[in-house]
């Protein structure tokens, strides 16, 4: 009977053991840990490649003249004809306008002395003229007479016609003689006329006059520059550029160049100009090449020999689909970004979250944009398959992408202000 006892209540206690278990709620599994991120779609932008480029302004082909002395000369006057006709330096000026006077009263003296000889030669010209004219009717008389008389009878003998035709030939090498002096007093006259002209400084061309570096009293040598001629209507930017960045140029692509300073009449709009022309050798010291870039300066916005920087369009614009730069993850050997598939929106509580799957992507580059700070995207492939991505439904992260792999779950966040 005791025993008996004992085995139910050892049946109670285990029942009611096996009813409590039963009973017991197994613990919830815990969700896995999503990454906050920042992540947006690609968006096409319109958008062109521009090659930069630096190089140095400088006048166009003939439009640049430099003021120089051919002859040594002592200087008389500085900006003007010394006849009250004056210029200013940095003013515009026109062709053979006198800049500097150099002294030529030496040439001035030689000139009216050759001038006197020259006029002795027309009068000895003139005499010699009226011998010829008198041995002519010399001449003409002894051929009458001898004409005349008869053969017993002779007025005239054959001799004396022949000296006088002798003598007529001497008066006519004679004023020959005088021409060619003559011609030749011209020609000296008129030599010395153009070796004055270079006692003249004039101003080659149309353009605004540079410093004028002489002064009254100096004495000039040959060859010593006095002043530069610039017409800067239109300007040419002389850029030498590597050889990967020529491969892209050609020659009238368009281009503009930016002024960064203001200036005086606070224009800023960036001058529009073409690429005319791309050296067809390379400089032996640095393998660049030269390039010249032609703007229209019709203001003269644009200073000569100053350092700017050009824009050239090497590829048109068109919509292109585009990524911020920040996308790109730059420590991988191959351009690689972190995109967002399965993107899904749950709303918990009063607030929306937005999480999605981490896929890694190999990204085929094009051209970049560092004003608006995006890159184009010309073709994504799969790191793991190789297959190609189609990027329409997918977000690309911007902020907080390091480290995350394959299959990451993530919850993107509300773009930074």
């Amino acid at each position: 009977m005791k025993n008996r006892t004992l085995a139910v209540s050892l049946g109670l206690v285990l029942s009611a053991l096996l009813t409590g278990c039963k009973g017991a709620t197994p613990p919830a599994e815990e969700a896995p840990p999503q990454a906050p991120v920042h992540a947006g779609p690609a968006k096409k932008i319109l958008m062109g490649e521009w090659t930069d480029l630096f190089g140095t302004t400088q006048p166009l082909p003939n439009h640049s003249a430099r003021i120089s002395t051919a002859v040594e000369g002592h200087v008389l006057s500085v900006l003007g004809d010394g006849k009250g006709a004056e210029v200013k330096e940095g003013q515009q000026v026109k062709p053979e306008q006198v800049i500097v006077r150099l002294d030529d009263r030496v040439l001035r003296a030689n000139r009216a002395k050759l001038e006197a000889t020259l006029n002795d030669f027309e009068e000895q010209q003139k005499q010699a003229g009226f011998a010829v004219d008198l041995a002519t009717i010399d001449v003409n008389r002894l051929k009458d007479l001898l004409r005349t008389s008869g053969s017993s009878l002779a007025l005239v003998s054959q001799v004396e016609l022949d000296k006088a035709n002798v003598l007529q030939k001497d008066a006519q090498s004679k004023l020959k003689s005088l021409a060619a002096k003559q011609a030749g007093a011209r020609a000296d006259l008129k030599a010395l006329d153009e070796q004055m002209e270079f006692y003249t400084l004039k101003a080659p061309i149309a353009g605004r006059l540079s410093i004028v570096q002489a002064v009254p009293g100096q004495t000039l040598a040959p060859g010593t520059v006095v002043a530069d001629v610039l017409d800067l209507s239109e300007i040419d930017v002389l850029c030498y550029a590597p050889p990967a960045a020529v491969a892209r140029l050609s020659l009238d692509q368009p281009a503009k160049l930016i002024l960064e300073e203001p200036t005086a009449n606070d224009d800023k709009e960036p001058l529009l100009g073409k690429v005319a022309f791309i050296g067809v050798q390379a400089q032996p010291e640095t393998g660049n090449v030269a390039v010249k870039v032609r703007f229209p300066n019709p203001k003269e916005r644009i200073r000569a020999h100053a350092v700017v920087r050009v824009h050239v369009l090497t590829e048109p614009e068109k919509e292109r689909p585009c990524i911020p730069e920040a996308a790109i993850v730059a420590d991988r050997d191959v351009p690689t970004v972190v995109a967002v598939e399965a993107v899904k929106t749950e709303k918990k509580g009063d607030e929306e979250q937005t999480t999605g799957k981490v896929k890694l992507l190999q990204v085929r580059l094009g051209i970049r944009s560092r004003d608006q700070g995006v890159v184009e995207i010309r073709g994504l492939q799969d790191s793991a398959t190789k297959e190609r991505v189609d990027p329409t439904g997918l977000l690309f992260v911007t902020a907080g992408g390091n480290g995350l792999q394959n299959g990451d779950l993530v919850k993107i966040q509300a773009p930074r202000k």
